[in-house]
């Protein structure tokens, strides 16, 4: 029998839940996980009239977090963003935000999840307009991730850049590869903690490293569901 996610939870779920207290939402992501397509969330049955098939349907727990539920809608979510993405190299960034800041996501969700995204954008839209960079309005597609590999809490946007934008003439700024980048993290994270009025939003690029600034890359890998830079890091 294939070891999944959902024959853990069976077998341990009960068990971890009765030593370790969580939050509600995630005892009921577990739940629901661990229940998919049981008797435990009822079903339906696909029945012959003449009495010849019978099949029972355990229903799904359609859970964001369900492996089994997502598959499908994962991979057309992610056709659905490819075919949107714009012929032009791409630059993957990073943005991370201080443990210490944890707390206040927990409690406040929407709010700082809200800031941080804007922070984001407006820190690429200032940096990148500026002539001495690519000199023009970038096209982006951001990405929160809360967790990190060993399922710690991480906060952190992911980041697709344009390399080129639109400049103040209407026309296309920049030429891709060519165009100019700052060449280190360090670069973007003191701009960003020298803008005016900007003490909410610089915590986006307070971590160790701020940012991720990635080589410039023709290819974009989307596979499932994480983005990757086959040009390197710079």
């Amino acid at each position: 029998m294939a070891i999944t996610i959902q024959s853990i939870l069976q077998q341990h779920l009960d068990d971890y839940f009765a030593r370790h207290a969580w939050h509600s939402h995630v005892r009921r992501a577990a739940e629901r996980m661990r229940d998919c397509r049981t008797a435990a969330l009822g079903g339906h049955v696909e029945r012959c009239p003449n009495g010849h098939v019978q099949k029972v349907h355990y229903n799904s727990c359609h859970h964001r977090s369900c492996p089994q539920c997502n598959g499908l809608p994962r991979e057309r979510w992610l056709d659905g963003w490819k075919g949107r993405l714009l012929q032009t190299d791409h630059r993957h960034v990073v943005f991370t935000v201080s443990d210490e800041l944890n707390l206040f996501w927990q409690y406040n969700r929407v709010v700082f999840s809200q800031l941080f995204f804007s922070s984001v954008r407006e820190t690429l839209s200032e940096l990148l307009e500026d002539k001495k960079y690519l000199g023009g309005r970038p096209g982006m597609l951001a990405s929160l991730h809360t967790w990190g590999q060993m399922l710690q809490t991480h906060l952190h946007v992911h980041v697709l850049v344009t390399g080129g934008g639109l400049g103040p003439d209407g026309g296309v700024s920049g030429d891709g590869v060519a165009a100019g980048w700052p060449t280190s993290a360090g670069g973007v994270s003191s701009w960003a903690h020298a803008r005016p009025g900007a003490k909410h939003r610089s915590t986006a690029a307070t971590a160790e490293p701020p940012i991720t600034v990635c080589a410039p890359s023709t290819s974009i890998d989307l596979a499932g569901g994480r983005v990757s830079c086959p040009g390197g890091a710079l």
